[in-house]
């Protein structure tokens, strides 16, 4: 966990930058490659492929949680009652299937979440119609959803770096509680490619509040997008033994403990403050964490003096069977709010 807010910049002190020097040498090494790739791509060398429908790519420009899977549920569900017929690409990120597969057909749910991956899963439960299908290689996986579901408009969920596949849309999304960390490319920092990168954006939002900061270097880096702002709404609790719902404020005031295993979990834990509820304790674990038993009994070690366990809806999906009758674990339940959001719909579908 420390070296992880090293990284980031949390951290920023001389021994620090001493000791990660290394990390700083082989970021520039990545740092060219990228650029280079992006050269070769630019200048027609490698080829960009074009699907034959509309293709908005929801993404970012830093490692872990920035939003894309609320943003990519949201846009979904959104186009859908526009009469778009839609389909959610994604890379199926530790999945096990290696291959093309459909993780919902738009009615039943195929596959599990060691199967379709944490957030594809997700996004399948989430959304009502829609199917979503998962594939390393965007552009083949594209084609077989064209195929099998005829779509209009495909979302590709965590997609901004896959610049073979040609896009109409690229929607890029930036956390304001890390913003671009300590401004290096990865492993040195949290950047996946160089800020200027937003230039191929062409729509920005920020989550919660602008940021004068992070918009003043976006637009150094030369970015004319708009950028805007988006909001986490919690829309309520699901119990995770029986699916039964509660509204957001029926655990204020609650002793809790907060556990996640999602990329910034300092985001989630802000949110249940921000619902009035007392966090007692507080357990992180990795990113996409594959949960077993032994993590349940350790998380249920810390049940003195608290009312509840309180996880994200990520999390839920893959603790949801191995919970026993005796300990109560609510998820918690997010919606995406975005200013303007009709002007927005439309111009992402182009009604």
């Amino acid at each position: 966990m420390n070296l992880i807010k090293y990284i980031d910049g949390t951290y920023n002190s001389f021994l620090s930058k001493v000791f990660l020097f290394p990390l700083y040498i082989i970021s520039l090494i990545y740092g060219l490659i990228i650029r280079i790739r992006f050269f070769f791509y630019s200048a027609g060398i490698f080829k960009t492929r074009q699907l034959p429908c509309i293709v908005v790519s929801i993404g970012n420009i830093t490692v872990g949680g920035s939003g894309k899977t609320p943003m990519a549920i949201y846009l979904a569900g959104e186009l859908a009652k526009k009469g778009k017929k839609v389909v959610v690409l994604s890379r199926g990120y530790k999945s096990k299937n290696k291959d093309i597969d459909i993780v919902s057909d738009g009615k039943n749910i195929l596959l599990n979440p060691d199967e379709a991956g944490d957030e594809p899963f997700l996004i399948a439960k989430k959304t009502k119609n829609i199917p979503v299908v998962i594939g390393m290689d965007r552009y083949k996986a594209g084609l077989f959803a064209i195929e099998k579901f005829h779509p209009d408009i495909i979302i590709l969920d965590d997609g901004f770096q896959h610049i073979r596949l040609k896009r109409d849309k690229d929607i890029v999304l930036i956390d304001s509680i890390r913003g671009f960390g300590n401004g290096c490319l990865l492993p040195r920092g949290i950047l996946r490619e160089p800020i200027d990168s937003f230039k191929r954006a062409d729509n920005i939002f920020v989550s919660n509040d602008k940021n004068e900061e992070i918009i003043h270097k976006i637009r150094a880096a030369g970015a004319a997008a708009p950028v805007k702002s988006f909001k986490y709404k919690p829309s309520g609790f699901v119990n995770l033994a029986d699916d039964t719902m509660i509204e957001p404020d029926k655990l204020k005031n609650k002793n809790i403990l907060a556990f996640a295993g999602i990329a910034n979990p300092i985001s989630f834990f802000k949110t249940l403050e921000g619902l009035g509820i007392i966090i007692k304790g507080k357990m992180v674990f990795p990113d996409h964490h594959k949960y077993n038993i032994k993590d349940i009994e350790k998380i249920k070690t810390r049940a003195n003096s608290i009312d509840c366990f309180i996880t994200t809806e990520k999390d839920g999906v893959k603790i949801k069977d191995l919970l026993s009758e005796n300990i109560v674990i609510y998820a918690l339940l997010i919606d995406v709010e975005i200013y303007k959001e009709a002007e927005f719909i439309e111009w992402v579908c182009g009604c």
